[in-house]
């Protein structure tokens, strides 16, 4: 496997601690590439990278969401502050809308 350069790593990692920095309230929500077949890997270094670096100070709520007749998989995620007063929201609301906004997205009926 491709080894991910160290920049990379700490660039992101930066950004994702710099966008957190600023509240409790911050939510981010990501999803992964599927343009070439690799989305299961880039959310593999996302897992990874919060795992070793970010599991302290945030949480992860992965997605797959199934779209389509042939049910491909697209990969996201939503991370908040170990903090955030309103998971119940980003697990009653935001996980639900999510659907259907990647549903629409990609197309799927």
């Amino acid at each position: 496997p491709n080894k991910i350069d160290d920049r990379i790593t700490a660039t992101i990692c930066k950004i994702i601690e710099d966008y957190f920095s600023s509240g409790s309230n911050q939510v981010l929500m990501y999803i992964c590439d599927a343009g070439d077949g690799k989305e299961k890997g880039r959310d593999k270094i996302f897992e990874r990278w919060h795992n070793c670096y970010m599991a302290h100070f945030l949480n992860r709520t992965p997605l797959v969401i199934e779209i389509g007749d042939d049910f491909i998989p697209i990969y996201a995620c939503i991370l908040t502050r170990k903090d955030f007063q309103h998971m119940n929201i980003i697990e009653t609301e935001i996980v639900n809308e999510s659907l259907g906004i990647i549903s629409n997205k990609y197309g799927a009926e």
